[in-house]
């Protein structure tokens, strides 16, 4: 700080301290230049004295940074902030402690308690302000009360659901949108963790499996006491599932006690979207079945799983001559037959079965068990497909041509190779006339108990398959 500012310092105090007390004004000088406290003056609200203390809490480097400032650069309040008469010539007019809200050099705000008075510089008037940081504890609670009041505010108005329970899951808050959320019935009587509540309001996953005790996202927070993150679905009382994103965080990570705070966004809408998008990235829009790649994926997840220790049947499925009824009926008609087999087929199948369509004529079905069955099943579905159609007065008959590969478990065949074996066994019902299967091993007509055939590439063996035996089944 310079001399000449520190020299200026005595026109802080009243006019008495002047002439014959110039010694006293002199240790005033000093003492307002150490002081613990901020001290700043200002003319017409342009400062022109500031101590050391004002630079440290302005966190300006040095004097000169404040001087010639406009006090309400530093706060519109502290403008404001003048004894109501500056013409005095001693310090009699006063503004008493006020609450002042600062702006630091650095952009940071400061609160502070500012005291303002009458003063002489340079023999004209002038308001000297003291700024003090609040230490006191009726300060420290009244700006803390005033912060929980500003956080409720902002809690209160937040679109998403806010409840707050503690280490037993007994609701302690909850906002507007989360009483909204459980139509009012969520009251610190609850605890969300009432094994009652299991009952009445089911959780669900993602993938729509009730969510078992232990994997609700509140449970699953206090038995680890951390934060937890999930996606989870509720029906309502007319039956609509609502999907929401819970998540669940303590409030004092560590202690076996802590609170936790638990935030509800309604997601139904983003998840209705993303399955609509998902659903047409992945089915047939004409059929509504898998497409070629879901199909294709599902199947290599079927062939891949460790745990399968069952045969499983592929069934490459071409209908006959529809290039013909195409070109006579025209294509909408081929569409609706399009669409009528493919319902014919998955009523036709097992539960069990899935089915897509490959594109075009071509269905791929993937039979899972009861692989003894598989006769009865390939002729369930050419009698399912040979139902007339009535269209414009002439009945159309559905026929097929099915290829059929068993594979065993632990084949290493590719995806790829499998489909191309079912083509190629569905080629060869074609050209013995279709509306037939061709099997690439003997269907079983007992049960199948492991039973591998003889041409099946075993995992040490070479995939290449030798020439098999072949049965064909003609349906009229």
């Amino acid at each position: 700080m310079g001399a000449e500012q520190d020299d200026q310092a005595a026109a802080v105090v009243p006019s008495a301290f002047d002439g014959p007390h110039r010694n006293r004004s002199d240790c005033l000088n000093l003492f307002l230049a150490h002081t613990a406290d901020a001290v700043l003056v200002h003319q017409d609200g342009w400062v022109v004295y500031i101590n050391r203390a004002g630079t440290q809490l302005l966190r300006a480097r040095d004097a000169n940074k404040v001087l010639g400032r406009h006090v309400s650069d530093l706060s519109p309040a502290l403008a404001a902030l003048t004894p109501t008469d500056t013409s005095l010539p001693e310090p009699t007019s006063t503004v008493p402690r006020t609450p002042v809200t600062i702006r630091r050099l650095t952009g940071e705000m400061a609160y502070t308690e500012a005291f303002a008075l009458t003063v002489r510089w340079s023999a004209s008037p002038a308001v000297a302000v003291l700024l003090r940081e609040p230490t006191n504890d009726h300060h420290v609670h009244a700006s803390a009360g005033a912060a929980d009041d500003r956080l409720r505010a902002v809690i209160a108005a937040l679109p998403d659901a806010i409840v707050v329970v503690d280490h037993h899951g007994q609701v302690q808050f909850s906002n507007p949108a989360a009483n909204l959320l459980f139509r009012g019935h969520l009251t610190t009587a609850i605890n969300l963790t009432d094994p009652s509540l299991y009952q009445r309001y089911p959780l669900y996953d993602v993938d729509g499996e009730q969510l078992p005790r232990w994997r609700r996202p509140l449970t699953h927070a206090l038995q680890t006491g951390t934060a937890t993150h999930d996606i989870i679905g509720a029906d309502r009382s007319n039956g609509q599932r609502v999907w929401m994103a819970v998540t669940c965080t303590p409030l004092t990570p560590g202690s076996d006690s802590s609170p936790f705070v638990i935030s509800l966004t309604d997601v139904t809408e983003h998840r209705t979207t993303a399955d609509e998008l998902s659903y047409r990235a992945t089915h047939d829009q004409l059929t509504g079945l898998p497409n070629r790649a879901h199909t294709i994926a599902t199947l290599d997840y079927y062939l891949r799983a460790r745990h399968r220790r069952d045969p499983l049947a592929v069934m490459f499925i071409d209908l006959d001559d529809l290039k013909t009824t195409n070109d006579t009926f025209g294509h909408a008609v081929g569409d609706l037959i399009l669409r009528t087999s493919a319902r014919r087929l998955r009523q036709a199948l097992p539960a069990t079965a899935t089915l897509g369509r490959l594109g075009g004529d071509e269905f791929v079905a993937v039979q899972l068990d009861d692989i003894d069955e598989l006769s009865n099943i390939t002729t369930n579905l050419h009698t399912a497909l040979a139902q007339p159609i009535t269209i414009a007065g002439h009945n159309l008959h559905i026929h097929a041509s099915i290829g059929v590969v068993l594979v065993p478990p632990r084949d290493t065949r590719t995806t790829d190779h499998i489909l191309r074996r079912a083509d190629h066994a569905m080629y060869r019902a074609k050209t013995t006339g279709g509306a037939r299967t061709h099997y690439l091993t003997t269907p079983p007509a007992q049960p199948f108990n492991g039973y591998v055939p003889q041409y099946f590439p075993r995992p040490h063996d070479h995939p290449t398959e030798p020439i098999p035996r072949t049965t064909t089944s003609q349906f009229s």
